[in-house]
């Protein structure tokens, strides 16, 4: 289970890295708020398809978790860490993410009883390395961190992290599917950004529709991909997974996103950022290799 669990979070990864230079161009281009209210109206529809496809549908008062989280994560951390990306940049903004596996972990360790053993731990320290790495090489580039981004950017990456620990707890309260649970974690996003253009009389569905067939395929895809795709993945990973090293996992998104972008742009990948892809190889090695567990 613990191997399968780093998979799904590492492909989790992979697809949210790469729908966020999508993220980034839609949210420039028609503003925070209407991407991630159209990403969650994608989600909240391919859920529903899925649900109608599950042996059973679990219900209880622990749905409330996931509800929550949705609120958490999807909508409020969502609307600020896409902020950040008009700011930053997907990879300079996902390089906050360093915070999630300490929070995560610190929390997890007196909710649940999830020891973090020293190979763990190594693991852990070696995936933020990559990290680090990568961020030496944005702070020579653009000589500044920004203060506005990084604050966005922080604010979102911890409200994710609530919304994940909510998960977990649903999950261990409950016999909810994890497509179930990522379906209702969409519901409550989209539910908060219908009343929220509602009552700010904001444009959306006017926004779609001008847009030309490539533009509508490639934000459909890339909110299918980047929210229900890779929420369900993640949703399973926490759901059998150990919550601290899943989250580290996690801080390997803005390596992945840097990746993306220099095959977009057709750049050679810089000394610093293989650098970071062997300390990537080495921390990712220590959660699956069969000697670890």
């Amino acid at each position: 289970m613990s191997t399968l669990s780093y998979i799904l979070a590492f492909s989790a990864d992979l697809c949210f890295a790469s729908s966020s230079l999508i993220f980034t161009h839609f949210s420039r281009k028609h503003r925070v708020y209407w991407m991630n209210a159209f990403k969650a109206l994608v989600a909240l529809l391919a859920g529903a398809i899925v649900l109608l496809f599950l042996p059973q549908v679990h219900w209880s008062q622990a749905q409330v978790y996931f509800l929550l989280s949705g609120i958490s994560g999807l909508f409020i951390g969502d609307m600020l860490l896409f902020k950040a990306f008009t700011l930053l940049g997907p990879g300079r903004s996902l390089v906050l993410y360093g915070f999630h596996p300490f929070f995560v972990g610190l929390v997890s360790y007196y909710l649940f009883d999830q020891v973090i053993h020293p190979w763990q731990w190594l693991s852990i320290i070696f995936l933020i390395a990559c990290l680090l790495t990568f961020s030496l090489e944005n702070k020579r580039m653009y000589q500044t961190w920004g203060l506005k981004g990084s604050l966005f950017a922080l604010a979102g990456i911890l409200l994710d992290a609530a919304g994940v620990l909510l998960s977990k707890y649903g999950f261990e309260h409950s016999d909810t599917h994890f497509l179930q649970a990522n379906a209702i974690r969409s519901f409550a996003a989209a539910m908060c950004f219908a009343g929220f253009i509602y009552f700010r009389k904001l444009p959306f569905f006017s926004v779609f529709v001008l847009m030309s067939t490539k533009q509508k395929s490639m934000v459909t895809l890339g909110s299918f991909m980047g929210t229900f795709l890779a929420l369900s993945l993640y949703m399973w990973a926490i759901d059998i997974g150990h919550l601290a090293t899943i989250s580290a996992i996690a801080v390997t998104t803005p390596f992945l996103a840097a990746f993306f972008e220099s095959l977009y742009e057709k750049k050679w990948p810089s000394p610093y950022f293989l650098l970071a892809l062997v300390f990537f190889v080495i921390g990712f090695s220590l959660l699956v290799l069969p000697g670890s567990f």
